[in-house]
């Protein structure tokens, strides 16, 4: 099984990786665990990234629409801009994570649930799973 280093604190731990690795700190811990192996998709990238993009990746709307299944009318930048920091989120953390699978580069999600409503949250496990089926091509989805 392939492993990977992450680092908590001052300390360097390596962990078994699989398709998809959830990882997890308790509520008593004060630091924030480093992924120095992959990029990190954290809230400020994805709503950078809805505020900037021109062009999604050809799935994002798909998923997006996984996501929000009463979504009404086609998933646009400018759409999207439109509506609350939850589905501006979500559709940064996909066409992100599209344009890194397509890259192969590894990368992560930090916090995939904010802002979303818990309805919303187990919906966007869905992706979760569609995600892991292209990790299935060689690449590593790490939460």
């Amino acid at each position: 099984m392939p492993t990977e280093k992450i680092i908590l604190g001052n300390e360097e731990f390596e962990i078994e990786v699989r398709p998809i690795t959830l990882i997890t700190k308790a509520a008593n811990v004060v630091h924030d665990i480093q992924t120095p192996e992959r990029i990190m998709i954290d809230c400020q990238m994805t709503i950078s990234h809805t505020d900037s993009v021109v062009t999604l990746h050809p799935l994002t709307p798909r998923l997006f629409k996984m996501v929000f299944t009463d979504w009404r009318g086609d998933v646009t930048p400018e759409s999207v801009r439109r509506e609350g920091t939850g589905a501006k989120h979500v559709l940064g953390l996909i066409d992100l994570s599209l344009v890194y699978f397509d890259q192969r580069i590894q990368f992560g999600w930090r916090y995939p649930e904010s802002y979303l409503h818990p309805a919303l949250q187990c919906q966007l496990a869905d992706v979760l799973i569609f995600l892991m089926n292209l990790a299935e091509r060689g690449i590593d989805v790490t939460l």
